[in-house]
């Protein structure tokens, strides 16, 4: 969810938790709280849960304490990291990063693959805001991966490219939330004996990327409505995915 983080009440447990379904009628939005971790993500996070009225009802906006948010920096780095690389791991690969790492951990799911362990190069510029890392699975197969912001302006936008042997997948994303720019995922193989490519370009329109489907599924899995969805990232696989961008974040300078 980027650097602003959303949190519900705790679900209750046993008989007195219920499961709304679609087929009780509508059902009572959810209390939640939003959590500021700045200005931009605060504005487009509490737009998008505006949205969501028939299942979200921002009920708090919360500052989080600015003491126990710099502990939390310090210590997820690790004792050793430099004041650079703290800044670095809580908004370039911390923040948006990760977004792609989950992505790639989808896809090499059940392959063997790794992402840890596997990084030739990082690389951070504009005090940390933006980020790119190189990753080598195996032999056959390397993904690019960046979070490119220029420095005098809010925006940003995510590149993840993966090149295999015959073939690249590039799936380019603008800022979180943005409304007025798109994203487009684009497929190209070559074929050895003919030595013609083939392409294929998908483009989802402004407003209707996944950031804004992010909140939509986070919403549907806290009352119960996520059946026939696919499931929503874990514990585990967050802690695979916060590894490997803490790899990146103590490869910068």
């Amino acid at each position: 969810m980027g650097q602003a983080g959303l949190s519900g009440g705790k679900r209750p447990e046993g008989p007195q938790r219920r499961i709304r379904r679609r087929s009780e009628g509508p059902a009572v939005p959810l209390p939640v709280v939003l959590v500021e971790a700045g200005k931009v993500a605060h504005t487009a996070h509490l737009r998008e849960l505006s949205d969501l009225h028939h299942a979200l009802r921002p009920a708090a906006v919360a500052d989080p304490d600015p003491g126990r948010l710099a502990a939390v920096r310090a210590r997820a780095p690790g004792p050793r990291a430099t004041p650079a690389q703290r800044e670095a791991y809580a908004r370039g690969p911390g923040g948006s990063l990760i977004h792609q790492v989950d992505l790639v951990h989808a896809v090499l799911a059940g392959s063997g693959r790794r992402l840890e362990g596997r990084l030739p190069h990082s690389d951070g510029w504009a005090g940390g805001a933006g980020v790119g890392c190189r990753r080598r699975p195996d032999d056959g197969l390397v993904g690019d991966l960046t979070h490119q912001r220029v420095p005098g302006h809010r925006r940003c936008r995510e590149v993840l490219e993966l090149t295999a042997e015959d073939g690249v997948a590039t799936l380019s994303l603008p800022s979180p939330y943005a409304r007025d720019e798109s994203a487009t995922s684009r497929i190209e193989t070559w074929d050895a004996t003919t030595a013609l490519v083939s392409a294929r370009t998908v483009t989802a329109e402004p407003g209707h990327t996944g950031f804004p489907r992010q909140p939509a599924a986070w919403a549907r899995s806290l009352v119960g409505d996520g059946d026939g969805a696919e499931p929503l990232p874990g514990l585990a696989d967050v802690r695979e995915d916060a590894r490997v961008v803490r790899e990146a974040a103590l490869r910068l300078a």
